[in-house]
């Protein structure tokens, strides 16, 4: 189970939370007519499509001991499937036990098999689920291929994505931020290239970035820029390890800010 799914995972439990929470108190029981009750069944069926990819991820002659959380997990997904519609509170008590299930079992011990399978140790950015809640989704996708490719050794792919990420945090902070005007060509209406968005940014510091964050902006799309032009140079990992904590720190920064 990649940190995609697990990241899936987090968002579904919170997201059922959240479903009951805006249901009607008064009816006590999920009503058919209700939007909210689709929506639930549609979260529902996704948990348990989950539930049953993580039994299968996990046998229990190969992994003991995780085999064993995700079973728990697995009947605690079928029996609110069974009791569904059924009773507000119940569910509301039923998803609470599934997220201390998930989250303090099954959770951290699919994290120590990835650790111990891991072909090599490092990560370039934070998988915190959390940094990614309310966000684009294609924003996590991009920092968990950033990811893949350092651990697998493709750098120069790594330094490209990472670039990617770099410009469409800049731009998603100017629409955040309502500046979307000082960043676009008047005559095209489309965005500045990435060189000069930089330059803007070291310029002005619209967004209040730190100054680690702002130096480490063109760092940031020189490697970018090596690994997707230069035809006589191959991005080494020694390259990203340099610039591995400039890149956490703007990245989360800017992330913060969409």
């Amino acid at each position: 189970m990649g940190p995609r799914e697990i990241a899936d995972m987090d968002e579904l439990l919170e997201e059922l939370s959240e479903i009951l929470v805006a249901a009607n108190p008064h009816s006590g029981s999920l009503q058919y007519q209700d939007p909210k009750t689709k929506d639930f069944r549609e979260r529902l069926a996704e948990l348990r499509k989950h539930s049953t990819n993580l039994l299968n991820d996990f046998p229990r002659d190969a992994f003991p001991l995780v085999a064993r959380a995700v079973k728990e997990l697995s009947n605690r997904v079928n029996v609110l499937v069974a009791d569904f519609p059924g009773s507000i509170d119940r569910h509301k008590q039923s998803v609470e036990e599934l997220k201390t299930t998930w989250f303090i079992k099954v959770k951290p011990e699919i994290y120590r098999v990835e650790i111990a399978l891991a072909v090599s140790a490092g990560v370039v950015l934070p998988e915190d689920p959390s940094l990614f809640r309310g966000k684009d989704k294609y924003v996590r996708e991009i920092v968990f291929e950033i990811n893949r490719c350092f651990r697998n050794g493709a750098y120069n792919g790594c330094s490209v994505l990472m670039r990617r990420l770099l410009e469409t945090l800049i731009i998603k902070a100017h629409e955040n931020k309502g500046t979307v005007a000082t960043a676009t060509n008047t005559t095209t209406g489309r965005f500045y290239k990435l060189e000069k968005l930089i330059d803007d940014l070291v310029a002005t510091n619209p967004f209040g970035l730190s100054r680690n964050a702002i130096a480490a902006l063109p760092k940031l799309k020189r490697i970018g820029d090596w690994g997707a032009h230069n035809r006589n140079i191959l991005i080494r990992e020694s390259d990203i390890e340099d610039i591995k904590v400039d890149a956490r720190l703007c990245f989360e920064e800017l992330l913060r800010l969409t």
